[in-house]
């Protein structure tokens, strides 16, 4: 049987709940989790393989502002690491915090920077193509209104329309669970034909090193350490 591939680019502002979200879809811990921002330091490609389909998900660092990044010293490579995924991939699954859209009372999408290319221009410029996008409203289980999802969704998509071609819209909270499978099954169906870039039963692209880090990660923040944005471990 012909083998299927799906390269998705996992993009969203810092504390989105990607790299959660990720490691539910795949049903294993890929990604390192944390409440700290900017946790994800570099690209983590999960992968996750059932039949004849292999998805692959680009887990980017949190997108940050270009006066952000110049704040908090961040290196390059993880200010453009969501945009060269988005170059990479053949879709955007875009991770929208619907926490936070319940306390600021309105969506906050990542800033535009994260869809222009080198030149400062959007990815669609001069084309009129759009970014294949699946959007995903997360940690829907924070929201005490159930209907402001609509609300967020209805802003989200006026706000994008001009850069993204929106595909699918899907309510998930990662932490339980909800909405994961659909998002799943979803993706399945997305898949083209193509070579695998992974053998069946890998689930990261670093399984050794990223499991190394997802130890120390844990020791240090039950040690009250903290992560700079230089990548140091910094311990009282």
């Amino acid at each position: 049987m012909q083998r299927l591939l799906a390269k998705i680019a996992v993009v969203g502002l810092p504390n989105a709940g990607k790299s959660t979200l990720v490691n539910a879809i795949v049903g294993r811990k890929v990604s390192i989790v944390s409440q700290k921002a900017h946790t994800t330091r570099s690209v983590v490609m999960a992968v996750l393989t059932a039949n004849q389909s292999q998805l692959v998900f680009y887990d980017t660092p949190g997108v940050v502002s270009q006066n952000e990044s110049r704040q908090l010293k961040l290196p390059r490579p993880l200010i453009v690491a969501p945009r060269t995924a988005m170059q990479e991939c053949t879709q955007t699954m875009l991770v929208l915090d619907t926490q936070r859209a319940q306390t600021e009372n309105r969506i906050v999408l990542p800033p535009a920077v994260a869809f222009q290319n080198h030149e400062g221009r959007s990815e669609d410029a001069g084309s009129g193509a759009k970014l294949p996008t699946v959007l995903v409203l997360n940690k829907v289980d924070s929201l005490k209104h159930k209907p402001r999802l609509l609300e967020f969704t209805k802003q989200a998509k006026k706000m994008l329309h001009k850069t993204h071609d929106i595909k699918q819209v899907f309510f998930t909270s990662a932490t339980k669970g909800d909405g994961v499978q659909a998002l799943r099954s979803y993706l399945m169906t997305t898949a083209q034909p193509g070579d695998w870039l992974f053998k069946a039963g890998e689930v990261a692209h670093r399984d050794s090193s990223l499991c190394c880090s997802l130890l120390l990660h844990n020791f240090y923040s039950l040690n009250t350490c903290q992560l700079s944005p230089g990548g140091q471990w910094n311990c009282q």
